[in-house]
């Protein structure tokens, strides 16, 4: 075992064994120069040594603490339209202790534990929010304050704490979080989640839909689906860990020498557990919470690089058969009304995942295909916003559709390919042209995408992802389908627009590594190879254990190219199969 292997050893089940990883100097208490910059800061005062060298103006970020005054104000602007919003402006003069709030320590999602229905049937302030001294009978705008979920005021807290500002300037947990995370772990890994991962999962922040509508169903669960609840909460422990484990590795984050990532072993595991459970019990099945709690993580094993991430999308595949179908879910019992927030949320994050799970596997994609029409009625009407998908993904949605046509048509030829002697006639769907006929019109239909589709989309990101997607789908269509070779000019030419594309993308990659590896694989030229190397050691510092990854496999992909090895044993597949990496890549 080499040293990289001995060193993560402990994670081993969340990152590919044997990767190497690009050590990140950066230090958490440096100014915010040497931050920006990503070099390491001497953390001198008033002064650190870089900036006096350099001439640089010396500024450290202020540790921000929970204030009262501050939550105060984010809420009047989240709820400037309710009549809470006087009662918290009304409250400010009085001291912090009578607002100190309390809340029940959130009992162990086990079926045990789990408290009774009847406990939850009531308002979401059913846990217990009082005073530690108490509150006057005639303090009627304290008791609205104590009346709100106090997860709704972190939430609130949370709302303008994104990625960059994790560095800039950290928040501590709320003091009144403490109590409903007793436990040190599961509050750091709980506020992590909250204010940093999360904005990972999309990449237009704002809204971010798993803040507004998958988070309230553990906030505020019925009682219906204990199990699926606890393995809710579970799961959004795993996904804060698994981040929070991967910013230690980089230096971002305080070293717990490798505790962070076992406890997000620990969470994914548990939470896989009672979703096993769960999927036995019809009312737990048939919730949004189950299909919440099995994407959410499906999200941790994508940011871990999990090897048996399969059962985590095997459970959701078999919530919504057992519902009917995508259809059924987003429009069976809405009449006219559009489908809710929550479902258009967790069935297009699925959809995503099943095509991320199909580009890995070479399996066709299953939740959406070539006849579904749902898809384009989740569509948003409103042309002046972006459209659902274009802001959690930065793809267009009719590139998806597309995309998803592509990889169940290579997964066809591919199957037909294996075959010695050609199957025969009889073998083919009789309502299903032939597939030359299908690749002439996938082909025409690309060509007309990037024509009459691209010119259309108007925000950079969607429009960066969009088309390094259709450059990655045609370099697997030319290579695989119409059986054009590595050298060739035009696969040359594709690859190097996606390069470009990665490299001009801005901090908000998420969902590009498909792209940038496809590309990876048909590079010849060295400054092209080191150029890859350069954007991938970019993405590393925005994403998690899965870049690494990508980046063992590119670098496996090209030492068997010099070798002459053929184009399958080069492909991704073949590759990740042969190192012991059956991770899902996205």
């Amino acid at each position: 075992m080499g040293d990289a292997d001995a060193q993560h050893e402990t994670s081993s089940e969340m990152l590919a064994p044997g990767t190497k990883k690009t050590k990140v100097t950066r230090s958490k208490n440096g100014c915010l120069v040497c931050r920006s910059r990503r070099v390491k800061c001497d953390t001198g005062k008033p002064e650190c040594e870089r900036c006096i060298k350099y001439g640089a103006e010396c500024v450290y970020p202020e540790r921000k603490t929970f204030d009262s005054q501050e939550v105060a104000e984010k809420l009047h602007k989240r709820h400037h339209s309710s009549p809470l919003a006087e009662s918290f402006a009304s409250a400010q003069s009085r001291p912090r202790s009578e607002i100190q709030l309390q809340l029940q320590p959130e009992p162990s999602p086990t079926p045990r534990s789990v408290p009774s229905s009847a406990s939850h049937h009531s308002h979401p302030s059913h846990m217990a929010h009082q005073s530690h001294h108490g509150t006057p009978t005639n303090d009627a705008p304290l008791q609205k304050i104590r009346a709100m979920d106090p997860f709704d005021l972190l939430m609130a807290l949370c709302r303008d704490t994104r990625m960059g500002q994790f560095f800039s300037g950290p928040v501590d947990p709320p003091e009144f979080l403490k109590e409903a995370f007793p436990v040190a772990d599961d509050l750091r890994c709980f506020h992590h989640c909250f204010t940093y991962t999360l904005s990972t999962f999309v990449v237009h922040e704002d809204p971010n839909p798993w803040l507004d509508h998958v988070i309230p169903l553990l906030l505020f669960a019925s009682g219906d689906t204990p199990l699926c609840t606890g393995a809710l909460r579970l799961a959004l422990l795993a996904v804060g860990a698994v981040h929070l484990a991967s910013l230690e590795d980089k230096g971002s984050a305080p070293d717990t020498h490798g505790h962070t990532c076992r406890l997000g072993i620990s969470y994914r595991n548990e939470a896989i557990r009672l979703l096993r459970m769960a999927q036995h019990v019809p009312v737990e099945l048939r919730s949004d919470t189950f299909l919440a709690a099995s994407m959410m993580v499906m999200g941790a094993d994508l940011l871990g690089a999990q090897p048996r991430w399969r059962e985590a999308l095997r459970l959701a595949h078999a919530s919504v058969r057992f519902r009917g179908g995508c259809d059924a879910i987003l429009f069976g019992d809405r009449g006219p009304e559009p489908p809710l927030p929550l479902r258009v949320c967790l069935i297009e994050f699925l959809v995503l995942v099943d095509l991320l799970a199909s580009m890995t596997t070479g399996d066709p994609c299953v939740v959406i295909t070539e006849s579904s029409d749902w898809w384009e009625k989740l569509q948003s009407q409103d042309s002046s916003g972006l459209d659902s998908v274009e802001s959690s993904t930065g793809y267009h949605r009719s590139i998806v559709k597309l995309t998803v046509r592509a990889n169940n048509i290579l997964f066809e030829a591919c199957l037909r390919s294996k075959y010695i002697t050609p199957p025969s006639p009889s073998s083919t769907p009789t309502h299903r042209p032939e597939l030359p006929q299908r690749i002439i019109k996938l082909c025409t239909d690309l060509e007309a995408w990037r024509r009459d589709v691209l010119p259309t989309i108007t925000d950079k990101r969607t429009r960066d992802g969009s088309l390094a997607l259709w450059v990655g789908v045609q370099i697997m269509v030319h290579r695989e389908l119409l059986g054009r070779r590595r050298e060739e000019e035009v696969v040359q030419k594709y690859a190097v627009e996606a390069l470009d594309i990665c490299a001009d993308v801005g901090p908000k990659v998420e969902y590009m590594n498909w792209p940038l590896l496809i590309a990876c694989t048909v590079l010849y030229a060295p400054s092209q190879r080191q150029r890859a190397r350069e954007i991938i050691k970019s993405f590393i510092y925005q994403c998690a254990y899965e870049l690494y990854v990508v980046e063992k496999v590119s670098e496996e992909c090209w030492r068997r190219m010099d070798e002459g090895m053929d184009d399958e044993a080069c492909m991704w597949r073949e590759i990740l199969i042969e190192i012991g990496s059956a991770v899902m890549l996205g």
